[in-house]
């Protein structure tokens, strides 16, 4: 056996090594996570991405290590972005926007925002259904553990929350920064929307029928750029 045969196998085995630490392995039991980040003309990239990778050949491997070195860094058109009422023309932010986008392959500001107002409608509504499971999966630990404890009080109180979002009228991207690896976007929203919460006997404790209210919601998305997995963890909410 020639020394170049050995030293591919030797490099290609840690490449495989360092690729199965990263994105893990499959054992078929894993949830199947909602994704409004994925993207719209392939849903399941993220889950074939990592299914993909692991299964190829050692050259397969090498060869997609070696494309996302060589691919040139994006550019981020700001005024464009700017016109389009993502963002303010703050210059701080919009050099942060430039930052990730020319970091992280897979981010594109127009994407994020669409997966992000979808998040807000999900994570409201599995809240509101006591979809614990779906929650779990979109939120960070410390965060899921606030809106757990909220479900488990309102079950153990036999009350019931209906809720309904009516527009979310404006959205904008407030903040921004890359540290290191990890990516955080900070989003605002100005949403329409109906909440009524019920007692266990149907009547209503807090909410006013079928009249809509307009609130002000800020949240903090975090994502690693070294993960295949195109999707946002939200690590926190409040109101402004």
């Amino acid at each position: 056996m020639s020394l170049d045969i050995v030293v591919f196998a030797l490099v290609a085995a840690f490449l495989v090594h360092r690729l199965r630490s990263v994105l893990g392995t499959r054992h078929g039991e894993e949830r199947q996570r909602p994704n409004p980040f994925a993207s719209a003309d392939n849903p399941d990239a993220a889950d074939e991405t990592s299914s993909n990778v692991t299964s190829k050949a050692h050259e397969d491997d090498l060869d997609l290590i070696d494309h996302a070195v060589q691919e040139p860094a994006k550019k981020l058109d700001i005024q464009q972005v700017v016109n389009d009422g993502l963002i303010e023309n703050d210059e701080k932010l919009t050099k942060a926007l430039a930052e990730i986008t020319a970091a992280d392959a897979g981010f594109d500001v127009y994407h994020f925002a669409s997966g992000a107002r979808d998040v807000f409608d999900i994570v409201l509504q599995s809240y509101a259904e006591g979809d614990l499971d779906t929650l779990e999966s979109l939120l960070s630990q410390n965060l899921y553990q606030d809106f757990e404890k909220a479900v488990r009080d309102r079950e153990k109180k036999g009350q019931s929350l209906e809720l309904a979002i009516n527009d979310i009228e404006a959205m904008k991207i407030l903040e921004a920064r890359l540290a290191g690896t990890m990516v955080y976007i900070t989003v605002d929203y100005d949403v329409r929307q109906k909440q009524i919460l019920r007692d266990a006997k149907g009547e209503i404790l807090k909410g006013k029928g079928t009249r809509a209210t307009k609130t002000h919601d800020v949240w903090t998305f975090a994502r690693d750029t070294r993960s295949v997995d195109p999707s946002w963890m939200l690590i926190e909410t409040r109101a402004a």
